[in-house]
């Protein structure tokens, strides 16, 4: 029963902790850092690129360092709303 009650909670009262928020984000650059260092991920990414374009296909899953960066707390509240 706990876990229903926690799993209501995040759905109906979530928050957003900027310790949280700051963590993930500091991650989520991390890999991406990590990712370019690898050539076959490099190599990955740049086929995605060609093959799919403008289509969502042809972006990194975690995005890249620029829009990560620009990712603020108030835009990942206000997408929750």
């Amino acid at each position: 029963e706990s876990n229903i009650h926690l799993l209501n909670e995040i759905l109906t009262q979530a928050n957003f902790p900027k310790e949280a928020f700051d963590r993930v984000k500091k991650q989520m650059l991390a890999s991406i850092q990590e990712r370019q260092q690898s050539p076959a991920q490099v190599a990955d990414d740049a086929m995605f690129a060609h093959v799919f374009a403008d289509h969502p296909y042809g972006h990194p899953i975690m995005g890249d360092v620029k829009n990560v960066n620009q990712i603020t707390q108030k835009n990942i509240e206000k997408f929750y709303q």
